[in-house]
């Protein structure tokens, strides 16, 4: 697709065999063929292992600092926020709802 090929095309001047075996041989470790047949390679490939593996090593390190320094005060180092985590400190409301009082709350009620 991104070559803008379609299999309809296969037998074709426009794809020959040849071609689509080039196409798939020759498709990068990130491509969606390879998540497809190999997704830890291709996750690998991705770069998505390797940012949070960095991610992990800046935490540790940061952690070990914080020991090392000595320095009871000091506030604990806080991890590198992740995508997709929900972080702690995220609160939604304040108290949750009485079940006898939703009906009114979910309708709009006041």
């Amino acid at each position: 697709m991104a070559l803008g090929l379609r299999l309809d095309d296969l037998g074709t001047a426009a794809l020959s065999w040849r071609d689509l075996y080039v196409v798939v041989h020759r498709s990068g470790p990130a491509s969606a063929l390879m998540r497809e047949v190999q997704p830890d390679l291709a996750a690998w490939a991705s770069g998505m292992v390797l940012a949070d593996l960095l991610a992990h090593a800046v935490d540790l390190l940061a952690g070990g600092n914080w020991q090392r320094a000595g320095k009871r005060t000091a506030p604990k180092p806080k991890p590198i926020p992740r995508p997709g985590k929900k972080t702690e400190s995220t609160k939604y409301g304040s108290e949750p709802i009485p079940v006898k009082d939703f009906d009114n709350w979910w309708n709009g009620a006041k």
